[in-house]
């Protein structure tokens, strides 16, 4: 069981990742004094919270244009609800800035398996003044 709950985590977060994003932007020197990797860190942080809690609206509004889904007003129940809720983030690291592209290389890991350490690159773009992942 825990082989398909790590199979189903790592397919969950590489489907997912390409919509995980990147904050409210600012590059250093910028009014907000917050660098893009300050930005890209936390937004990826905020993303992986809000897939932990099924807030699939705040989870949307990390997405880039591209890959944003629309919200139901009624949410239902999926199989990957349980992968989820037992979704960790370790770090982001690597970050990677290249005009309004970037990326990122998280790791995370389910509280079902904390030793087992998975990883993901995460590849961003700036919309609007703000990081998004795409």
């Amino acid at each position: 069981m825990a082989t398909v709950h790590k199979a189903m985590l790592l397919a969950t977060v590489l489907l997912l990742g390409g919509l995980v994003a990147c904050g409210s932007g600012g590059t250093e020197g910028s009014p907000t004094g917050v660098s893009d990797e300050e930005s890209i860190r936390d937004v990826v942080e905020q993303s992986f919270d809000a897939l932990r809690t099924l807030d699939d609206e705040r989870f949307q509004g990390y997405a880039c244009e591209a890959k944003r889904q629309p919200v139901s007003s009624s949410r239902e129940s999926s199989p990957f609800d349980e992968v989820f809720l037992g979704l960790r983030l370790q770090s982001v690291d690597d970050i990677r800035v290249d005009g309004a592209k970037a990326s990122a290389q998280t790791r995370h890991y389910s509280v079902d398996e904390p030793d087992d350490i998975l990883s993901d690159s995460i590849d961003l773009v700036r919309e609007g003044g703000a990081w998004k992942v795409c």
